[in-house]
């Protein structure tokens, strides 16, 4: 993502006080590395004898490390205990905006511009809010754009006219669309196009590097490798090659929705429950990936702890279809049921969850869970 045409020109760290703390921040990242890390552990041991603003600091500089999940950790602890550190809030929606999280850097913008007094700080959250509702505005006219495209290439596919090239333009649209928050097509509708595109044309290393990408993003990883393979036969210089070589396949496109998934699931778990950005984000997710379990077991709990009951059973129900649902899946499946009176399912779900256990942890996790809701029965 391109912070500078997302954020606006402005996109610097801010901290209240010495700007020296700060341009040593901005130097990490050219350093060599034995000098970075030994900088960074000298943050992270005053973070943990300091105050709030050595905390601060350790947070810009987990941020300019690229470390964006714990740079959010750090702040979002910072600000629970401080929830008028209005500079903190400030570099936190630009660490959500840098994982493609810009509703839920919104949300924290518009809280700072309510909460700031009249002043510098209150005018640059103005004016960073502006450009980034300037952002969405642009990108919405874009992804519209790509929406007229995509209905051409979809109606030429409905009437058979579609060729080898035809059907790797239309993957190549929905692959991405699909990485789009705000557009509705998902990753599995791209998969099938790019295998019929690749059906057309075995050997185009086009379409096998964006076949591997929709393979490794959608978990497909075995299939991932297998095409791996042949483009390494026919296209030994492909930069997805390269990539692989370096990281694993599609590294890069794993790990941001990788990544947006853990970042959501600390949002869902903070104290008060997620916000309502947080809860459309984890929507926007499962239209993506309409079929993981995963992603669809985040928006049951997400939207039950935001009280609607309602579509939390709904999506338990249909969570209980897929076979072979892991532990936590069980676990918060039995917790849905439980508040909604249907005990025989939860106390089915809370079995499966001791079944599936991986470890004494998770099977003291559900005795704890068990003696919780039982015990809030007998309170009541």
């Amino acid at each position: 993502m391109d912070t500078e045409r997302l954020i606006g020109a402005d996109a610097r760290w801010l901290i209240d006080g010495d700007k020296q703390d700060l341009a040593r921040i901005t130097s990490l990242a050219t350093l060599p590395a034995t000098e970075r890390n030994a900088l960074l552990a000298e943050f992270a041991a005053a973070a943990e004898s300091g105050g709030t603003r050595e905390a601060h600091l350790l947070a810009l500089a987990l941020g300019a490390l690229g470390h964006h999940e714990s740079a959010i950790s750090v702040l979002r602890t910072l600000l629970d205990g401080h929830p008028d550190l209005l500079s903190a809030r400030l570099n936190l929606a630009v660490l959500f905006q840098l994982i493609d999280l810009p509703a839920v850097a919104l949300e924290e913008l518009e809280r700072v511009v309510a909460d700031a007094e009249a002043g510098p700080l209150k005018t640059l959250a103005g004016d960073r809010l502006r450009h980034l509702r300037d952002w969405q505005a642009a990108e919405s006219a874009r992804i519209r754009f790509q929406q007229v495209r995509l209905a051409a290439l979809r109606e030429r596919d409905q009437y058979g006219e579609s060729g080898a090239a035809d059907l790797h333009d239309l993957g190549s649209l929905l692959l991405t669309l699909a990485g789009e928050p705000s557009s509705p097509v998902s990753l599995p509708e791209a998969v099938t196009v790019l295998e019929r595109a690749r059906a057309a044309a075995p050997e185009n290393p086009q379409v096998l590097e964006k076949l591997t990408v929709a393979y490794s993003v959608t978990g497909r990883d075995d299939e991932a490798s297998a095409v791996l393979r042949t483009l390494e036969e026919i296209a030994p210089h492909s930069p997805e090659l390269d990539r692989a070589r370096l990281s694993g396949p599609s590294a890069a496109a794993t790990r941001a929705f990788g990544l947006r998934k853990l970042l959501l699931l600390d949002e869902v778990a903070r104290s008060g429950g997620p916000s309502p950005a947080t809860v459309e984000a984890i929507r926007e997710l499962v239209k993506k990936l309409p079929d993981s379990p995963d992603y669809k077991a985040m928006l049951m709990f997400s939207v039950w702890v935001s009280g609607d009951l309602e579509e939390a059973l709904r999506l338990a129900d249909e969570l209980t279809l897929i076979e072979d649902i892991p532990h936590n899946i069980h676990f918060n499946v039995a917790q849905v049921y439980w508040a909604a009176g249907r005990r025989e399912e939860a106390e089915r779900h809370l079995s499966a969850a001791e079944e599936t256990a991986l470890d004494d942890s998770d099977r003291a996790d559900v005795t704890a869970l068990r003696e919780l809701l039982e015990g809030g029965d007998r309170a009541g």
